[in-house]
């Protein structure tokens, strides 16, 4: 049975795997964004406590996900302020035309501001930052290319978890969650965690289009974003700025953080990387 027939608009504790540690179901609460009340029942499962074995734990939930429809993530921490939206949301958003938007936006600044768009504000003392030439495009290129698919998503997904996850100390104590969903992609969306970048439905579509051109697969959710990993990422320096064109369209910060103050530097970071970092700090 293929996920999308396995998946569920909604989930209960009937259908959840029988190996589970104690937990609870979430469903948001309040104004649900203002839109009135949520009524498609609960968007996710969470363990109560942090669990042992997070590689071990993660893995067999993402080998039964095939069945149940139901995808782990990693939690740095339980969020119970949710804003999930629907299927139907994320398929009506056109990724290329959302990209060239944001592209657009980025080039008014650009020439608006007449700077780089680096913050500055958390530099150490004494650390000079280069000029930051951005990206090496006067027009809009188009989507990215990828290599051919060699290896599994789901196993590198596995590897990237017991390899990066486990070994970060922002996760020493990690929750796990399973989300109803029929893609990994769509998990922001439908579990509704929200952070200071494009809205949830947009995100997820993008990482559609990530999903199939690189094999990513969202894995976990941390302070200010989202770990994806990559099955197959850029393998020349070409490669690597047109994707960090598209990250720089949809999470800004992740480029900009301590480390990689320049489009170049952050395009070096990625070329290889099995595991993206997307941040909205």
């Amino acid at each position: 049975m293929a996920a999308s027939e396995g998946y569920r608009t909604g989930m209960t504790l009937r259908n959840l795997p029988a190996d589970l540690p104690p937990g609870r179901l979430l469903t948001p609460g309040g104004a649900w964004g203002g839109n009135g009340a949520w009524t498609d029942g609960p968007v996710c499962w969470v363990s109560d406590q942090p669990v042992d074995d997070l590689p071990g734990k993660w893995a067999r939930l993402q080998a039964a996900c095939e069945l149940t429809g139901l995808r782990p993530i990693a939690l740095e921490y339980v969020d119970d302020e949710l804003l999930p939206e629907r299927l139907s949301d994320i398929e009506a958003v056109d990724v290329e035309n959302y990209l060239i938007d944001s592209w657009k936006a980025y080039c008014a600044y650009r020439e608006a501001a007449r700077v780089t768009p680096v913050s500055y504000d958390e530099v150490p003392e004494g650390v000079e930052v280069p000029d930051d030439p951005g990206p090496p495009y006067s027009v809009w290129p188009g989507l990215a290319s990828a290599d051919l698919l060699h290896a599994d998503p789901d196993l590198v997904a596995c590897e990237v978890v017991a390899t990066e996850i486990f070994s970060d100390p922002g996760f020493a104590t990690p929750h796990v969650a399973l989300v109803p969903a029929p893609r990994s992609a769509d998990i922001p969306a439908l579990m509704g965690w929200y952070f200071d970048g494009p809205r949830p439905a947009a995100l997820a579509a993008v990482l559609r289009s990530w999903e199939d051109r690189f094999g990513v697969r969202v894995i976990a959710a941390c302070h200010g974003g989202w770990k994806v990993s990559v099955a197959a990422p850029p393998t020349t320096k070409e490669q690597a700025e047109h994707l960090a064109l598209e990250h720089l369209l949809v999470c800004p910060d992740a480029l900009y953080q301590v480390g990689a103050w320049t489009f170049p530097e952050y395009a070096e970071r990625i070329l290889g990387s099995r595991i993206w970092h997307l941040w909205w700090d």
